[in-house]
C-alpha cells in the first residue's frame, strides 16, 4: 500500500487548435516536468484532440510523436500512464489509433468507457470518460453500488465531462472554445464526492476550478480562444494517505508560459476620436505584434463614421491575428445627423437586398468605399472561400 501518490494531471490538450510547430514546444513542458517531478502516474483528462485529424497532417504526426515519447519516457521511469476519452466532438474515435501503443507499452492504458482499476495495491480508481448513455442511472449505478446496494468508495475518480456545480463556471459566455454537445450527461458533484476518498479530477472546463477542496478541473493546457485569459498549464496532485484511510490533497500548479496570448480590449482603450485614421491603424498594427490574437470590441455608438469604419477595416485586413467586433451601420447617436443617417440607409439599402448575389453586394460596397482599390469577383471569392 502506497502512503503517498504523486499524479501529473493535465486536461484538454486540444492538439490541432494551436499550430503544431508552436505547440510541440509547449508540450515539452509536460515532458520536462515528468523528468523533474517523477510522478507515480500521468493522467490526461480527455480532449486530447481539437477536431478529427487527417492522419497525414502535421497535427496528427505531432499527436503520435507526443504520445509515443510519453510512453517511452514514462516506461523508462516506471511511471503509469493513462489517457481518458473526451468529448465526442473533439476526440471522436481517434484514440483507437493508439491502441497499438497499449499493446507495446504495458504501463499505458486508454479509458474509453467507464471502468474501475486497482491502479496501485489497495488504491482503486474510477475512470469516467465522456459517454452518452440513454439511462444515466442504470448505466453508472453498478459502479457506484454493489449487488447489495452498498456504496462503492474509490480512492480517487478521474474523468471528462460536465459536473453540475461547475456548469455556471464553464458557460460564462466568455470562452469561444467550449461548446455544448446535445446529450452530454451532467454528473452530480455530490455523488462523485461521496464515492471518492480523495480527489475527483475532470477535464472539459478550460479554466482551473476547485470545489470543496476535492473536486477539481485543471483547465486546458494551452490557450487558443478569446475568453480564456487565465493562466494555462497543468497540475501535480499529491495524495497522502492518513491513518484513518482518508487523504491529504495538495495541488501544485505548473504554468504553461508559452501559451498564446489572446487579448480582448475596448476600442477606447487603444484609439480615440482625436486621432487621424492613419494613426489609429498604426497603433492597432503595433498592438497586434504583441499578442497571438487581438480582439477589439466597438460599442454601437462608436465615433467612426461609416466611411471611416470601412477604411479602418480595409487598412487592417492583412492583420491575420486581428478580430474587429464592430456593429454595422449604426448611427452615431439616436438624435443627431438624422438626414445623414437616412441618406446612408438609402445609399446602402442594396446590402440587405438578398436578391443580389452576396459577392456582388460585397464588390459594390468595397469598390464604393475604399480609396483607389477595386476588387474583382474572383478576388472576393478567394478571400471568403
Amino acid at each position: 500500500m502506497k502512503k503517498r501518490i504523486k499524479i501529473l494531471n493535465a486536461g484538454d490538450l486540444h492538439i490541432g487548435a494551436v499550430p503544431s510547430e508552436r505547440f510541440e514546444k509547449e508540450l515539452d513542458l509536460i515532458i520536462e516536468t515528468i523528468k523533474e517531478e517523477l510522478p507515480d502516474v500521468v493522467i490526461l483528462n480527455g480532449d486530447i484532440f481539437h477536431y478529427r485529424l487527417n492522419l497525414d497532417s502535421s497535427d496528427s504526426k505531432l499527436a503520435m510523436k507526443f504520445l509515443t515519447d510519453l510512453c517511452d519516457l514514462t516506461g523508462s521511469l516506471n511511471i503509469i500512464l493513462r489517457v481518458i476519452k473526451g468529448t465526442l466532438t473533439h476526440d471522436y474515435s481517434q484514440l483507437e489509433n493508439y491502441i497499438p501503443l497499449e499493446e507495446k507499452f504495458p504501463h499505458f492504458g486508454i479509458a474509453s468507457t467507464v471502468c474501475s482499476e486497482e491502479l496501485f495495491p489497495d488504491f482503486f480508481v474510477l475512470w469516467v470518460p465522456e459517454e452518452y448513455p440513454n439511462d444515466y442511472k442504470s448505466y453508472y449505478n453498478e459502479f457506484f453500488y454493489d449487488e447489495n446496494n452498498n456504496p462503492i468508495i474509490y480512492d480517487a475518480i478521474f474523468g471528462h465531462g460536465e459536473i453540475d456545480v461547475a456548469g455556471d463556471w464553464s458557460n460564462r459566455g466568455t470562452s469561444e472554445s467550449e461548446k455544448y454537445y446535445v446529450g452530454t450527461p451532467i454528473h452530480s458533484a455530490e455523488t462523485l464526492l461521496n464515492h471518492s476518498k480523495s480527489v475527483v479530477a475532470f477535464g472539459h472546463i478550460h479554466v482551473e476550478f476547485l470545489y470543496k477542496k476535492r473536486l477539481y478541473y485543471p483547465g486546458s493546457f494551452s490557450r487558443f480562444a478569446h475568453g480564456e485569459e487565465e493562466a494555462k498549464g497543468f497540475t501535480i496532485i499529491t495524495l497522502t494517505r492518513k491513518e484513518d484511510n482518508s487523504y491529504d490533497i495538495n495541488f501544485k500548479r505548473i504554468e504553461n508560459k508559452l501559451a498564446g496570448i489572446y487579448q480582448t480590449i475596448n476600442y477606447l482603450d487603444i484609439i480615440n476620436s482625436s486621432m487621424e485614421l492613419d494613426e489609429m491603424v498604426n497603433i492597432v498594427k503595433e498592438a497586434c505584434k504583441k499578442v497571438t490574437k487581438l480582439r477589439i470590441k466597438f460599442e454601437p455608438n462608436h465615433f467612426l463614421s461609416l466611411e471611416q469604419a470601412s477604411v479602418f477595416r480595409g487598412a487592417l485586413v492583412n492583420e491575420r491575428n486581428l478580430q474587429i467586433d464592430m456593429p454595422a451601420f449604426v448611427p452615431k447617436t439616436k438624435t443627431e445627423n438624422t438626414d445623414e443617417n437616412i441618406k446612408d440607409e438609402e445609399n446602402f439599402s442594396y446590402i440587405r437586398n438578398t436578391t443580389i448575389p452576396l459577392v456582388e453586394r460585397i464588390q459594390k460596397f468595397t469598390n464604393e468605399n475604399t480609396q483607389g482599390n477595386t476588387l474583382s469577383k474572383e478576388d472576393i471569392i478567394d478571400t471568403i472561400a
